[in-house]
């Protein structure tokens, strides 16, 4: 079926999934972080390779700077604050792209079996794929476009305050204020923030993953209705581990990413929230605004997948049990229980003694140590200036 018809499948969706999984690959083409496919050509390979180095050579030649930057201004909040956000926001690419290169294979696999499945499924599966993108499209959609609007502000700071030369206030140990050399680092620093952005939007693109993973499961779901004879008991069986080991694989890539985004989100939100309250210009808090939002909200990228994986599970235990086990023969209702107990474990996307598992509670948890962190440092800040 051509991707024509793909896209006219249902008149009501805004968004088709060809066009959203479209949407995300290029959303993070800043940061390379997208595999090639399993067809791609040594020189398409190649490209890819040579485009991740100098994405990633970008990323550190101003990470320096930056954090020279906090040395030198340490004395004066607005600056170091936008330094200190910028360095966080440069170890988050360094640390998220490192992982989805190390995993590149892994990721390409779990991209490519995605694409097959879309292009493969049939008309029911293909409504509860669409049906995901339709509860999806918009919260995705408003995040990429705010995580790219975050760096508009930083981006244009030069022409709102003249006493500001380039979008950021990077320390380099050779003159850059004249010449040639400034419009490099002007473009350079620009470009670099458009990469934080997408290093925020790396999240969608394992969110969308794990989105996958779990339309899937509630496909297996719902074809678990219908097992009554040994045979379709055994193939939902299979189609049931293949799913287990496909979530388990993305859960295994998104943990990393999931950390990096709780850490440096977490400093980066205290440090831009306590120039929204202070005694700021309204440019500042127009610049620190977006940027709060974007590191606020970026956990829950990965959050709401994860609790709609822990939902799925729970629906498939929850059909398995209203099927009419107790009338199967007893080698097919054991093999139902045990897939009863092996949902009702569940599935979590966490490292142990470092991240607890993701859910929407895990989420509201780090909303509320956020707060907290921040209280406690504007007391102090306010202490301080008292004496």
């Amino acid at each position: 079926m051509d991707e024509a018809h793909r896209d006219s499948h249902n008149p009501c969706s805004m968004v088709s999934l060809s066009r959203a999984v479209e949407f995300t690959k290029w959303s993070v083409i800043l940061v390379c972080t997208w595999p090639p496919s399993k067809g791609a050509t040594m020189c398409q390979t190649i490209r890819a390779d040579i485009a991740w180095c100098l994405s990633f050579l970008s990323v550190f030649c101003l990470l320096i700077p930056l954090s020279f930057s906090i040395y030198k201004y340490r004395t004066d909040s607005i600056i170091m604050t936008q330094s200190t956000g910028l360095t966080c926001a440069c170890i988050m690419i360094i640390i998220k792209t490192l992982v989805l290169r190390i995993h590149r294979n892994k990721c390409q696999l779990l991209i490519d079996e995605m694409e097959e499945f879309i292009n493969s499924c049939n008309e029911k599966e293909k409504q509860v794929l669409q049906s995901y993108v339709d509860k999806c499209w918009i919260f995705y959609g408003c995040v990429t476009i705010i995580n790219y609007m975050g760096a508009v502000p930083v981006i244009f700071g030069p022409f709102v305050y003249p006493h500001q030369r380039f979008p950021t206030f990077a320390v380099y140990p050779f003159p850059v204020e004249t010449g040639i050399i400034a419009h490099i680092v002007f473009i350079h620093q620009c470009f670099t923030g458009l990469q934080c952005s997408a290093a925020f939007t790396i999240d969608c693109q394992m969110a969308l993953l794990m989105w996958f993973a779990g339309a899937r499961l509630e496909i297996l779901a719902r074809q678990i209705k219908h097992v009554d004879d040994p045979c379709k008991f055994r193939s939902f069986v299979q189609k049931h581990q293949r799913l287990l080991s496909y979530v388990n694989q993305v859960s295994g890539t998104m943990c990393y990413i999931a950390l990096a985004t709780t850490f440096i989100c977490s400093l980066a939100s205290v440090m831009f929230s306590l120039q929204l309250v202070g005694n700021q210009p309204l440019a500042i808090r127009m610049q620190y605004g977006p940027a709060t939002i974007v590191a606020l909200v970026n956990l829950l990228i990965c959050a709401w997948p994860t609790e709609n994986i822990i939902r799925v599970c729970d629906l498939i235990g929850t059909n398995i049990y209203n099927t009419p086990w107790f009338e199967m023969s007893p080698k097919l209702s054991k093999g139902l229980i045990m897939i009863l107990q092996r949902t009702q474990r569940g599935i979590r996307v966490s490292i142990g003694g470092f991240l607890p598992a993701l859910s929407f509670r895990f989420y509201a948890s780090f909303l509320s140590a956020v707060f907290s962190y921040f209280t406690t440092i504007r007391l102090v800040i306010m202490s301080d200036t008292d004496l």
